[in-house]
């Protein structure tokens, strides 16, 4: 719940943030459609290699608290070490579910965008 949260605020602003670089682009002669389809692949490339970065930092860190972490856990515990067991399925989850979401939101915020019929409004509020 909390990376669909922050995926999603992050998506808002930043479609927000490039309105007016896709009004731009209308200007200059892109109609609505090509605008839509490559701004929604440049975002989803964005979030393809951000989700692969995370996953694989994260994996490397979780890797290093398995090899060099000491025992921090009290001693009634009869595994005292963090427990870290990573598996296929894990990752797969971990590096799907946060690439759909992205994807969902980015493609809503792009269909906000690209109902808008008065972009010249958007250009006018700029200055």
């Amino acid at each position: 719940v909390l990376v669909s949260l922050s995926i999603s605020s992050g998506m808002i602003i930043f479609t927000k943030k490039v309105k007016h670089d896709l009004t731009g682009l209308w200007i200059l002669g892109g109609s609505k459609n090509q605008i839509f389809h490559m701004a929604f692949w440049a975002i989803f490339f964005l979030c393809l290699m951000s989700t692969s970065f995370g996953l694989l930092f994260g994996s490397f860190i979780l890797k290093i608290l398995d090899l060099y972490s000491g025992n921090i856990m009290p001693e009634i515990f009869v595994e005292r070490k963090l427990p870290v067991h990573i598996t296929i399925e894990a990752i797969a989850i971990s590096f799907s579910v946060p690439l759909i979401v992205s994807c969902i939101f980015s493609y809503i915020g792009l269909s906000e965008f690209k109902k808008d019929n008065d972009y010249l409004k958007i250009i006018r509020s700029v200055s």
